[in-house]
């Protein structure tokens, strides 16, 4: 099946017209070949398809529901509450003893270390997340889309292939990065990056979305 990004999920990049080798890619950066645009009817629009960590990041944030934040708040309540304890504490303790008349050194270097702990732990967990998002793309990548009058075909690494009608969709929106198109049975979103797509290229794919679907706002 196609990548698909109910929360956080996802990204994409554009593919091929000339004989240019295929460029380097990372995860700072989306390299791009544009394959074919047609401009007469129907369209026909053909990409190699690179997930990003920046992308996925941005799928990932346009995807979130208002509930999104609220609901992971209460999730983590208490973990939430206690990074708080820390820092606050940490920081009270830190500067009440750095600035105190007589500077009680041990008890500052304990407020830092409170501090410290749940600033390193982020670190640690957020460059986890990070090498675990690199391995599943560098499975993923690259996949194959093809736009054309009828939707959307989906050509995977493994081979296995995939068509999404236009019909299927319900709305799209466009970030700075990325366009996401909605499934209405799924409200799942299919995603396309756009970071380094030439302007022309860009502009026919978002009319070709914009004559088929409303854009969410």
């Amino acid at each position: 099946m196609p990548a698909r990004v109910p929360g956080p999920k996802a990204g994409a990049a554009l593919g091929n017209l000339d004989e240019t080798p295929l460029l380097a890619i990372s995860h700072r950066r989306e390299f791009v070949r544009l394959e074919e645009v047609r401009i007469a009817l129907p369209i026909r629009m053909k990409f190699e398809v690179w997930f990003t960590i920046e992308a996925t990041d941005e799928a990932a944030r346009m995807s979130r529901g208002w509930a999104y934040w609220p609901a992971f708040v209460f999730r983590n309540l208490y973990g939430i509450g206690l990074v708080t304890v820390l820092l606050v504490g940490g920081g009270w303790t830190f500067i009440k003893s750095l600035f105190a008349p007589a500077p009680d050194l041990p008890h500052a270097a304990v407020g830092l270390l409170l501090m410290a702990v749940p600033i390193g732990g982020f670190w640690v967990f957020r460059s986890r997340d990070i090498r675990t998002a690199m391995e599943m793309l560098t499975k993923m990548n690259p996949l194959i889309l093809t736009f054309d009058a009828s939707g959307l075909h989906t050509l995977e690494k493994s081979g296995a292939t995939n068509f999404v009608p236009w019909a299927s969709y319900d709305g799209f929106r466009e970030g700075k990065r990325v366009m996401l198109l909605r499934e209405r049975e799924t409200q799942q979103y299919r995603v396309v990056a756009k970071k380094t797509v030439p302007a022309e290229a860009v502009e026919q794919l978002r009319s070709t979305i914009r004559s088929r679907l409303p854009e969410i706002q």
